[in-house]
């Protein structure tokens, strides 16, 4: 059978497909479905049951809310990257929230850094055990 063929064979009997959603639907999608597996995964093997002393700490509550957006809109990128036709400048979505939430994660690394002699920290540690 030839291509020509084979493609009209199957234009002639093929039935129309539902069109992908948006990729902000199949985020919303993605999100309602990963949050209660994310919440036993919090509540299960959380290393801290007391999640109120983290309001007092705002360089924890940034981290979190930049390693958040970048999931979010990675999913976003990610979705859009499939769609034919779709803009690619959304590739660029999720670069500004990783960028703060390393740049957060660095500041973090530089204050124990800074903290050595005073206190131990994990970081600390990690720092003396590979010198």
């Amino acid at each position: 059978m030839e291509t020509e063929q084979f493609v009209r064979r199957l234009a002639a009997s093929g039935t129309a497909i539902r069109p992908l959603g948006s990729p902000f639907d199949q985020t919303v999608l993605w999100i309602g479905l990963s949050l209660p597996f994310l919440a036993i995964a919090v509540t299960t093997i959380g290393q801290s049951p007391n999640w109120s002393r983290f309001g007092d700490e705002p360089q924890f509550l940034f981290g979190q809310t930049a390693a958040a957006a970048t999931a979010i809109l990675a999913a976003i990128a990610a979705f859009a990257s499939i769609v034919p036709g779709f803009k690619r400048y959304w590739l660029w979505l999720p670069l500004l929230p990783l960028a703060l939430w390393l740049a957060s994660l660095v500041q973090g690394y530089f204050e124990d850094f800074a903290n050595l002699g005073r206190r131990r920290s994990p970081f600390a540690s990690t720092v003396i055990a590979l010198s």
